[in-house]
């Protein structure tokens, strides 16, 4: 199973679901996954779609 979740709370309640269900979950941003090694049992999660920035703090430096 593969997630695109867009929000917190999204990831909130595939992590509720996995938990609750004993299904393991890995974590994806962007890559290539030309060696296959994303994949696995369980579901996949694809963050790749929250690339949006929504806040900037110059004093900390933290985005």
């Amino acid at each position: 199973m593969v997630v695109l979740p867009e929000t917190e709370e999204d990831i909130d309640a595939v992590m509720d679901y996995a938990v609750k269900a004993g299904v393991p979950l890995t974590p994806r941003a962007a890559g290539t996954n030309l060696t296959g090694s994303a994949t696995g049992a369980g579901i996949i999660v694809d963050i790749s779609r929250m690339n949006r920035l929504l806040e900037v703090n110059r004093d900390e430096q933290w985005a």
